[in-house]
């Protein structure tokens, strides 16, 4: 979710972003020294590095080869200092050489595969994603449930950031669309379960944001799915910018009392009934009966239905516009009574995004995919088997490696990792396109880059 913004914002700013990178985690200092440390230890003393507390290993490099595949022209470390040690710590000065630490010989390895070679760099391509959340440009979520106010109470002002059902509305879209983090942020916390989640989609989702200046609006076309999230108060242009996009070809998805301002009327809502109360809905396309939570909505006149209550009323339908569609979800916000996402809007997710993607991946691991000029590179992450603690060192679980399938609509006739190019890659046919087995290991990172014709 993190890249999300930054993709979003690399898009609409020319494609130059920097992200900042830091390798402590939570509240676990990797500096031990009496002059600079958090917690001043008097019973463990070292150099500034160590590896019995913070991040760890894998975060580090899956936090460099992600945040590199997602679009980030450059990184800033906190503590780029880390990335260097003497081995036995301050016991062992003047015994050993300065060196590269383990966090070192990650960054070294990772500037050695990406510095160009004879004038050419590996071709990252650029990320794919095909959906994108339309937010307020001033939206102000913050996720983190420690402190629940919009812009971090930046301004020290609880009555005016309070988290309210905006907030909730995007945390709920967020956490659907990159399902399982919601489950996993109840978990005991460790350097990766919440921040690498094999998501049921893959990572397909970006971030736009609507800018006062439409103008600015210059990346929305590209998406063939937008989804609105948060409260939009949408001017006369910027109304009928997202009835341009519709017309145009593009998916919109709009819930009920989430849009105002004069710009709604350029989208010609259809008119709602009046508000009731279900607590099962039927989904039109397989037509079968799910179980909800309570939820209020409204039935929908015209359109096509894809959502009913069990008295047959629909309160989610879609309705042709030019060349798009625009799909009205007459829940409000998308919510249960509960302020929990309703489950419809799950299946509607996986309805819009289906077909959009030219490569899939078939496994429990979390993937995202770049289009470059000779075809797809697609990354894998396997954080499972490396659940270190904040303070603490624990081996690697090997019996948590992950087999996967690479599943392509056209046909692949090369298949090669820049991380383990010794290993053969051999595509099969699958359909009209192909299929590639191949394991992640535990607490590894693999970047498959595939030739199409």
């Amino acid at each position: 979710m993190r890249m999300a913004f930054l993709r979003g914002a690399a898009r609409q700013s020319g494609g130059l972003t920097a992200t900042y990178r830091s390798c402590n985690f939570g509240d676990a200092s990797t500096i031990f020294s009496e002059a600079q440390s958090y917690t001043k230890p008097r019973n463990i003393l070292d150099n500034y590095y160590s590896v019995f507390s913070g991040a760890g290993m894998t975060w580090y490099k899956m936090d460099i080869w992600y945040q590199y595949m997602a679009g980030a022209s450059l990184f800033y470390h906190e503590q780029g200092f880390d990335e260097f040690w003497i081995p036995g710590g301050t016991g062992a000065a003047g015994l050993k050489e300065v060196q590269l630490s383990p966090k070192g010989k990650l960054v070294d390895r990772f500037l050695r595969l990406t510095a160009p070679k004879n004038g050419q760099a590996p071709d990252r391509g650029a990320p794919f994603t095909p959906v994108a959340f339309l937010l307020d440009y001033a939206h102000g979520w913050e996720p983190t449930p420690f402190q629940p106010h919009a812009f971090s109470n930046h301004a020290n002002r609880p009555d005016l950031t309070l988290y309210g059902d905006h907030e909730r509305m995007l945390q709920e879209y967020f956490w659907t669309a990159y399902y399982p983090i919601g489950p996993r942020s109840t978990e005991p916390i460790t350097a990766t379960n919440e921040v690498n989640v094999p998501g049921v989609f893959g990572d397909i989702f970006d971030v736009v944001f609507a800018y006062p200046d439409v103008k600015r609006w210059t990346t929305l076309a590209t998406y063939p799915v937008a989804i609105a999230a948060g409260d939009l108060e949408l001017t006369a242009d910027e109304g009928r910018r997202l009835a341009e996009y519709v017309q145009q070809g593009g998916t919109l998805l709009v819930a009920d009392g989430q849009l105002r301002g004069p710009g709604v009327a350029a989208l010609d809502l259809p008119p709602l009934g009046d508000a009731a109360e279900a607590d099962e809905y039927t989904w039109h396309f397989t037509a079968t009966r799910h179980p909800a939570q309570r939820f209020r909505c409204k039935a929908i006149a015209g359109g096509v239905p894809l959502a009913s209550t069990a008295d047959g009323k629909p309160f989610c339908a879609a309705f042709d516009r030019g060349q798009g569609r625009l799909i009205v979800l007459a829940v409000p916000r998308g919510l249960g009574i509960d302020r929990a996402a309703h489950p419809v809007l799950a299946q509607l997710f996986a309805h819009l995004s289906r077909g959009l993607l030219p490569v899939e991946v078939v496994g429990d691991v979390e993937w995202l995919l770049n289009r470059n000029r000779t075809g797809w590179v697609v990354t894998l992450l396997n954080a499972a088997g490396q659940a270190k603690p904040q303070q603490g060192i624990t081996p690697t679980d090997f019996r948590e490696n992950r087999r996967i399938s690479i599943r392509t609509v056209a046909p692949v006739f090369e298949a090669f990792d820049w991380l383990f190019p010794d290993e053969k890659l051999a595509p099969q046919p699958r359909g009209t396109g192909s299929s590639l087995e191949l394991t992640v290991p535990a607490g590894s990172v693999r970047i498959v880059e595939l030739k199409s014709r």
